[in-house]
């Protein structure tokens, strides 16, 4: 999943350039059709774009809130942060997804004493002065901690049936939408093997790619899934290109994300569908953390996540690469983690009589969406 990006140029976003959502204002619910429209100087674009908001999770089934335990996680974050900055950096000054210039004084938000800044033109929030590639490589090769929340057995079915298998539904969807079949599937940075074992159980022939240790060793003694161990950006992709490429999760971790995508676009078949699962930049979960930046929980975590989007700062990209988007699907965890910043501020068990209504606020939250995930599906344009 993680790893140096390939030297290969990207071509960058032609200057001034706009996106615009045309909905309607009263919604109701299931999917619903929207017109995402892209406007340059030389004219505009429009794609039609299937939009669903909202998800089913347990969440404090697949991560209970012990405040001691978060304290911990922090202390370790702000170690691990304290490392990285200490270490090689490499400053970037242009957007890593439209490449306009970036200051240093562009919106920044400061965690773990390293610094998010704020693209003006596309709204993509990022790490502009970042550890360099190769010590993240190391990082997410090998720290196993880093991997321990998908490697979790006690939350493992949780995990299957609220969360992977719901989106490996939601990605059959959409794919049968354009006539597309789903017979074949790469996951590009497959984690612990969840979504690839999903898959091959769902009789889709599935292979998945993955840069740690830990998550490799998970897939193959608990799921059951021989994962690709390397960095992917390195390795060729194979002789028949697959129906699918899924990237879940996967580009807030790399120092460039448009190059990426240029690299996982050659593993898809031409008629294929590219799905990309991304942090969103305009969700109360950012909002929290920039509101007490001392501490954090998940998110805008800058010792792994250099990367947290925009709505246009995603389907720039994407547009740049070649693809237009077709399906969107907006939830979020952002109450959760309002109540694990909470967690280590209030006595013990305070947060115990309120947290399910708190929690069931997140639908209004997906919908309104200032929620802090989206995964979008898109073809090639």
């Amino acid at each position: 999943m993680r790893g140096p990006v390939p030297s290969a140029p990207a071509t960058a976003a032609p200057a001034g350039v706009r996106w615009l959502r045309h909905q309607p204002m009263t919604t109701s619910p299931g999917p619903r059709t929207e017109r995402w429209e892209r406007i340059a100087s030389g004219g505009s674009d429009a794609a039609e774009v299937e939009v669903t908001c909202g998800k089913h999770l347990d969440v404090l089934g697949l991560r209970p809130i012990d405040a001691d335990e978060a304290r911990e996680y922090v202390a370790e974050l702000a170690v691990a942060a304290a490392a990285l900055r200490d270490g090689p950096t490499v400053t970037r000054e242009t957007c890593p997804c439209c490449d306009a210039p970036v200051a240093a004084d562009d919106a920044p938000v400061t965690i773990l004493g390293i610094t998010y800044v704020r693209c003006p033109g596309c709204g993509h929030a990022f790490v502009r002065t970042a550890p360099a590639p190769a010590s993240l490589a190391g990082r997410f090769a090998e720290d196993d901690a880093l991997a321990g929340v998908y490697t979790d057995l006690r939350a493992l079915e949780i995990r299957m049936s609220q969360i992977v298998r719901p989106k490996l539904e939601w990605v059959r969807s959409a794919a049968a939408r354009f006539g597309r079949g789903t017979g074949s599937l790469v996951d590009v940075g497959a984690g612990a093997g969840h979504f690839v074992a999903a898959a091959r159980a769902a009789g889709i022939e599935a292979t998945g790619y993955e840069i740690s240790r830990a998550s490799c060793g998970f897939a193959r003694e608990v799921m059951g899934v021989e994962l690709v161990h390397g960095d992917v950006t390195a390795m060729e992709p194979p002789a028949v290109p697959a129906d699918v490429v899924t990237l879940w999760g996967v580009l807030e971790y790399v120092a460039d994300p448009r190059r990426f995508v240029d690299h996982a676009a050659r593993f898809l078949a031409d008629d294929g569908l590219l799905v990309v699962e991304v942090p969103r930049a305009d969700a109360l979960s950012s909002a929290v953390q920039r509101a007490l930046p001392e501490v954090v929980w998940r998110h805008m975590e800058p010792t792994s996540h250099l990367n947290v989007f925009s709505d246009a700062s995603l389907a720039t990209l994407l547009w740049d690469a070649g693809f237009e988007p077709v399906a969107a699907w907006y939830f979020g965890m952002d109450v959760y983690e309002l109540l694990c910043q909470l967690a280590v501020r209030l006595p013990g068990g305070a947060l115990d009589a309120v947290a399910p209504a708190l929690l069931a606020m997140q639908p209004a939250l997906d919908e309104a969406r200032i929620c802090d995930d989206v995964i979008v599906a898109a073809r090639r344009r």
